[in-house]
């Protein structure tokens, strides 16, 4: 024999039954052949009828006295209903529109269900429901605060002007962590909110990132040594803002917003000014010049394609300084205030695809640099050793990298934007899959990446490279990478390999070996972890 539930009688003679069970069976209004009948039998007899019929699903019966209590979907959603033994009548108790009723259970005083989620009990004196109100201690093991290790959750990292520390963003912390002596600082100790987008200032003496501890991301600055209060500079924020870029004067913050615009605050006014906004997509990359007067960044046009262009913040003027015709990306400021550089992808080289004659683009980088002053040569112009007659000082250097503390004393001219566009030069490296674009005096340096595929993994490993301006040359500094970024003070690198990170000098073949080259000591990425907070800065 089967039964699906049932319920004696109270002289223990009789049960009420439902022959079949579906319970868990998540489709409504169902009143097809499993739909439940509640069957009565007779134990003396053995004699079995039908006692409630219906199209719909009727089951949960209960007994009580001469009642028998039970849920119908007839009405559409399951509801309660009786029927008296002694008339012979089936009658609705509740009248529920929008939930069910789920998994009655009879007691001395009521009916206890659960409906929405919550426990209601219907009331025998009454014959009225109410929402029944409980608390159930628990250990509360998950929500108990703890220290925890955040080496697996980084999400970002930079270094220091000096290269002396690494600024880490892991599970919505800031810490700072020194390249070898020293202990490793939580700067922000905030499990009610989530930092990112941090960066050190060219100073060394602040850090900028965005936070949502007031329920928006708000642009904050703090000292770098985490030991007096952060300073919020915005509070107008109504969505997501992206990456914060320092000027090089350390007294301007640039950003981005999912509203396509671009914007800079002064750090010591609090003053937000709008740059430039986007009609196709958000402006993501953006860079200072070297006298932190120009913001240049990169901008869809009609085609979504990106062309780079230049804002003045003392005319308040955008210039567009690259064609409509290519996709332009990543610009960056020369150190020196000669060079604007970015990548390009200009190079079509077509190959044709095993299946279906399907022309496949891939190679198409290389990295470019405008010429910002008439006057100033292309720094991959023709040179002839002559004989030096006059005494040079290294402002007058060809060498680049002694030319950036000149360039702070030298004050650099007004960009000449007639015919910059013309002033476009190549740089002579093969086209590649290029990204990250960096540049410290004399150097620029990039990542390579493997041509992306639809299915599987793709060949090859991304490599860091740095071109050397001086012998123009370019060359490996170590594969595989994943990410990297550079001081601002332009001689040390730092770089991700295989869940590892090095601080490193910047030049060709940084192979870490332990002793020069060796990883960061990451273990003291340990914050203390607050559930409760954290639940809320996530729900």
């Amino acid at each position: 024999a089967y039964s699906g539930l049932l319920s004696l009688s109270p002289d223990g003679k009789k049960v009420a039954f439902c022959p079949t069970f579906r319970e868990f069976r998540t489709w409504k209004k169902y009143r097809g052949g499993m739909a439940q009948d509640i069957l009565l039998m007779n134990f003396e007899t053995g004699k079995t009828d039908t006692l409630i019929d219906s199209d719909a699903v009727d089951d949960f019966p209960m007994w009580r006295g001469d009642t028998l209590f039970f849920v119908s979907e007839r009405s559409g959603r399951a509801n309660l209903y009786s029927y008296d033994f002694r008339d012979k009548k089936t009658r609705q108790l509740t009248h529920y529109s929008k939930f069910d009723v789920k998994w009655p259970s009879l007691g001395p005083d009521g009916i206890i269900f659960e409906l929405a989620g919550e426990l209601t009990i219907y009331s025998f004196s009454d014959a009225k429901t109410k929402k029944i109100s409980f608390h159930v201690p628990a250990d509360d093991v998950f929500a108990r605060p703890r220290v925890i290790d955040v080496q697996n959750r980084i999400e970002e990292f930079w270094l220091s002007p000096d290269a002396k520390r690494a600024l880490f963003v892991a599970r919505g912390e800031l810490f700072s962590v020194p390249a070898e002596h020293g202990s490793t600082k939580n700067l922000t100790r905030s499990s009610g909110a989530r930092e990112r987008s941090a960066m050190w200032s060219p100073d060394g003496k602040t850090i900028a990132y965005l936070s949502d501890e007031t329920g928006e991301y708000e642009v904050y600055v703090r000292s770098q040594d985490g030991k007096a209060p952060p300073v919020q500079l915005t509070k107008d924020g109504h969505g997501f803002r992206f990456q914060l870029v320092w000027s090089p004067d350390s007294s301007r913050l640039a950003f981005g917003d999912k509203d396509q615009r671009l914007w800079w605050v002064d750090v010591k006014t609090k003053k937000k000014t709008l740059a430039d906004k986007s009609k196709y997509w958000e402006i993501r990359s953006y860079s200072w010049s070297a006298d932190s007067r120009y913001l240049a960044y990169a901008k869809a046009e009609e085609t979504y394609m990106t062309s780079i262009w230049i804002y003045d913040t003392k005319t308040s003027k955008t210039h567009q300084v690259s064609s409509r015709m290519f996709t332009d990306t990543e610009p960056v400021f020369g150190p020196d205030g000669k060079y604007l550089y970015f990548f390009s992808n200009r190079d079509f080289n077509a190959t044709l695809a095993d299946y279906e004659s399907n022309f496949v683009y891939s190679h198409m980088t290389r990295p470019y640099a405008l010429v910002l002053h008439a006057n100033d040569l292309s720094p991959f112009a023709p040179r002839s050793d002559e004989v030096d007659l006059e005494h040079k000082t290294d402002c007058d250097s060809k060498d680049m990298s002694k030319t950036q503390a000149c360039s702070k004393q030298k004050k650099i001219a007004p960009i000449d934007f007639d015919g910059l566009e013309n002033r476009l030069v190549v740089f002579p490296v093969s086209p590649c899959n290029c990204h990250d674009l960096r540049v410290v005096p004399g150097k620029v340096l990039w990542v390579d990446g493997p041509t992306p595929t639809l299915t599987g993994k793709p060949s090859g490993k991304s490599s860091l490279h740095v071109f050397d301006m001086q012998k123009r040359k370019d060359e490996l500094v170590y594969q595989p990478v994943d990410g990297y970024e550079t001081a601002s003070g332009g001689k040390r690198l730092i770089y991700r390999a295989e869940g590892k990170y090095y601080i490193t000098d910047i030049k060709p073949d940084q192979k870490p070996d332990g002793k020069t080259v060796k990883p960061l000591n990451l273990s003291g990425l340990r914050m203390r972890l607050e559930p409760r907070k954290e639940w809320h800065q996530i729900f």
